[in-house]
């Protein structure tokens, strides 16, 4: 019962995300001009909402490994964040693994749902 909310936290999340996943991973925080500075910074307090948001999700599913799953990209995201004053491009698998673990319980949701 909690999948339909997952969906919808992941489908927000893409939208209020969507300048952030324009930029070109692979440059650096010293290299970053005016406006690619603006957008990392906005984007932290959306994924550090995000995470807690998915942390809820976690404990309203009454599963222990989907709150697992839920706790682990929420700690993946918010290292990202703490990451991003001094953000290189290797701090891009913390982002990485948190979509995938996020993804992975959606497809979960989709598996239970056919």
């Amino acid at each position: 019962s909690t999948c339909p909310d997952w969906k919808a936290a992941l489908d927000e999340f893409g939208k209020q995300t969507s300048a952030w996943q324009q930029m070109d991973p692979n440059v650096p925080s010293i290299y970053w001009n005016k406006e690619q500075k603006a957008v990392n910074y906005a984007v932290g307090p959306v994924m550090n909402s995000f995470a807690g948001k998915l942390e809820q999700l976690g404990r309203q599913s009454d599963n222990a490994v989907w709150q697992d799953l839920a706790n682990l990209s929420a700690q993946y995201r918010r290292a990202f964040v703490t990451a991003l004053p001094t953000y290189a491009p290797t701090d891009n698998h913390l982002a990485n693994a948190a979509n995938f673990v996020s993804t992975t319980v959606l497809g979960a949701c989709v598996a239970v749902s056919e």
